[in-house]
């Protein structure tokens, strides 16, 4: 078990830059965890500030691998190798470190986390140690990440010689350079959402990997879908592009499953070749089209039981002893400061102690505790640090079953690959998950979907393949954010026109799509002078798509003085003081605010909302009926508009609103009576065991 007073402490040495400290804890730490990837990572980053990089170089070693959380520490030292190397201090040779060691640590770190800065740092150990092939191909990765780079004479110079050169030592495998194509255009795609050219780098890279497996091309055709089915637009650029996609994304997933069904994934090549795909594709975004995503997770999921080759769902064994605590286990890559778990974190520390024996497995490896949150998931039980990936994953998943599971809890499928992979697998008599992503799994291998009764419709049941069990109201147990002080709020004033309403709308970009801009454009047109702040994506030229989307709509700009801004991405705190601040909150349509409304509630900011037909956009028509403002709830966009300029020409009305919810607020949070109802149906469940359904 953890010692997580320790893991705080040892932080705050390591931010405070006491580096004597720091080093002395995770000395005496590592003794008693030695098999732990939390001391075992970052007693090797303490030797490596403290500059005892050969200690820092031999204690990492010892890890069994790299993995994407501990991947820029090992980017880190290999950078620092190069410099010293490269400089000639003489350093790193008194130190027993060479060149080598330099491209060693930066390639195995950018092979899970590339960036464009050690990407080139390792083109230029390479071109030092005379492979200037791989140099070559290198940097190509690092100006993909970067288009700068490709102006330093430097670097011109290295892709020069590697065209003129007939030979050179090859340091870099075919395998270490395609796992960094791969690893480059997932980053293009998943950070920079630039998909033209994480497609094209997708493309080459893993037709290399078939090549190399010896794959068959219908194994690269499952592949290249797969990769086309992630490449679903972040932010879609006009209607026409939206429809396109609901389409196209339908139809690719019913020919996935069809040629999964003819693919001999006997092969171990074809499935080696498609389960890397897999791994690398979420379909998070797809579900961001808001429509019924049934038949697409159904078809996807099918089809990716298929390629792992998951044994076929079976019936429960018989009830369990009621003597005995049930044993359940909650996974994914997540278990830490992340809204789509924290919901679940609470409901497994309110469960009656006595009664459960926890097991927590951190699919990423576990190396990167950094919040409280990742820390008191450790604290529910027995945790387990396991790197999940496409090549180990039959290993990993021996390990949960080892564990003789009654229940298994996912909290977040569709986040990621990895959250997928598991949840076609049956490794509990009994699988749930819950809304950290707000979508079915579509995986015949998850019984229970546990939503919340405020949110879902009365037919909410036809959008499942799980069964849906409602918890009472939210069905989560949340807890108050802290407000924020005043030093951390964020101005807004500047972004306030003359004689002019403020308006929020706060979400994330991807929510927003062309079918609901005219909602903002008439409210806009309708309202002289007034402002409507959006949040930045971090990405200009994705806010630039959205911006471009409204504004092109009227011309170029509002004739009325009114505007649209996109305010900086901000720590939580200063987030939360925009609430405080704005005179309404617009909800976003189709897919609704959850955390964020709850925000703007304890802020007792005016909310309006508009309760679409799937639970994913009926989070705030929820909360502000619970609240008895249902008032506030539109029930179409147009009535949405409506509402909205009614309000905003009524200050009085907003104002009533506002005393209304801060005398009010308080009820949505921490609120045990879903924990209760947890309890009893995951009791009733276990030890008066049913057999799970077997779905179609």
């Amino acid at each position: 078990m953890a010692n997580i007073s320790s893991q705080l402490l040892f932080k705050k040495y390591r931010q405070e830059n006491n580096l004597d400290l720091a080093l002395a804890l995770a000395q005496s730490e590592y003794v008693a965890n030695s098999s732990e990837p939390f001391w075992i990572c970052w007693l090797g980053d303490a030797l490596r500030r403290k500059g005892l990089w050969a200690e820092a170089k031999n204690h990492w070693q010892k890890l069994p691998g790299v993995n994407s959380a501990m991947a820029p520490l090992w980017r880190d030292l290999g950078n620092e190798f190069l410099a010293h190397i490269y400089n000639n201090t003489g350093k790193a040779e008194a130190q027993g470190v060479n060149i080598y060691d330099a491209i060693n640590f930066i390639s195995c770190g950018c092979t899970f986390d590339p960036e464009a800065e050690s990407l080139n740092n390792l083109a230029i150990a390479l071109e030092l140690a005379g492979d200037l092939k791989s140099a070559s191909r290198t940097l190509e990765l690092a100006i993909a990440l970067n288009p700068n780079l490709n102006e330093l004479e430097s670097n011109q110079e290295i892709l020069n010689l590697a065209i003129h050169c007939a030979q050179s030592p090859q340091l870099l495998s075919k395998t270490q350079l395609i796992n960094l194509g791969l690893s480059t255009a997932n980053k293009l795609v998943q950070n920079k959402k630039n998909h033209s050219a994480g497609k094209e780098l997708y493309e080459i890279f893993f037709k290399a990997l078939a090549e190399e497996l010896n794959a068959d091309s219908l194994a690269l055709k499952i592949t290249n879908i797969l990769l086309e089915l992630e490449l679903t637009p972040y932010i879609y650029s006009c209607q026409e592009e939206e429809n396109i996609a609901k389409t196209k994304a339908l139809q690719l997933s019913s020919s996935l499953k069809e040629l999964c069904e003819d693919c001999d994934f006997e092969n171990t090549a074809n499935r080696k070749l498609c389960s890397r795909a897999a791994a690398l594709c979420s379909g998070f975004y797809y579900a961001y089209l808001q429509d019924n995503d049934l038949t697409y997770f159904s078809n996807y999921s099918d089809a990716l039981e298929i390629i792992f080759r998951s044994a076929p769902c079976t019936s429960s064994p018989l009830a369990k002893n009621k003597k005995e605590p049930i044993r359940l286990g909650i996974a994914s890559m997540r278990l830490r400061n992340f809204n789509g778990v924290i919901g679940a974190l609470t409901w497994l520390e309110k469960l009656p102690k006595e009664d459960y024996e926890i097991f927590v497995y951190m699919l990423d490896g576990g190396s990167m505790l950094d919040d409280n949150y990742s820390s008191r998931f450790q604290d529910l039980g027995t945790c387990k640090y396991l790197n999940l990936n496409s090549e180990n994953y039959q290993e990993v998943l021996k390990l949960i079953k080892s564990d003789i599971l009654d229940v298994l809890l996912i909290p977040d499928v569709g986040m990621d690959g990895i959250n997928r992979i598991l949840s076609i697998h049956r490794l509990a008599p009994l699988q749930c998950l819950t809304w950290g992503h707000p979508v079915t799994s579509g995986s015949a291998h998850m019984d229970i979907y546990l939503s919340g009764s405020a949110m879902e419709p009365e037919d909410g049941q036809k959008n499942y393949r799980e069964e849906l069990v409602n918890l009472p109201d939210l069905g989560w147990n949340f807890e108050i954010p802290t407000a924020p002080k005043q030093d951390e709020y964020f101005n807004l004033a500047p972004y306030r026109n003359k004689n002019g309403i403020l308006l929020g709308s706060l979400q994330s970009l991807f929510k927003y799509l062309p079918s609901y801009d005219y909602v903002f454009i008439e409210l806009l047109s309708n309202l002289a002078n007034s402002s409507l702040c959006f949040i930045s994506s971090g990405l200009e030229e994705q806010d630039q798509i959205m911006r471009n989307r409204i504004l092109s709509k009227v011309g170029g700009q509002f004739s009325n003085g009114s505007t649209i801004h996109f305010l900086p991405r901000m720590k939580d705190a200063s987030f939360i003081s925009l609430f405080d601040q704005i005179d309404l909150n617009l909800d976003s349509l189709g897919w609704s605010g959850c955390n964020t409304s709850l925000r703007a509630m304890m802020m007792g900011c005016p909310t309006i909302t508009y309760a679409s037909e799937l639970m994913r956009g009926r989070h705030t028509t929820a909360i502000l009926h619970l609240l008895g403002l249902s008032n506030c709830v539109a029930a179409s966009p147009k009535d949405y508009i409506n509402l909205a300029l009614e309000l905003c020409n009524n200050q009085h009305q907003l104002l009533n609103i506002k005393k209304q919810i801060l005398s009010n607020y308080t009820q949505l949070f921490n609120d045990n009576s879903c924990i209760q109802v947890l309890d009893k149906l995951l009791k009733d469940r276990t030890y008066g065991r049913e057999v799970n359904r077997i779905k179609n």
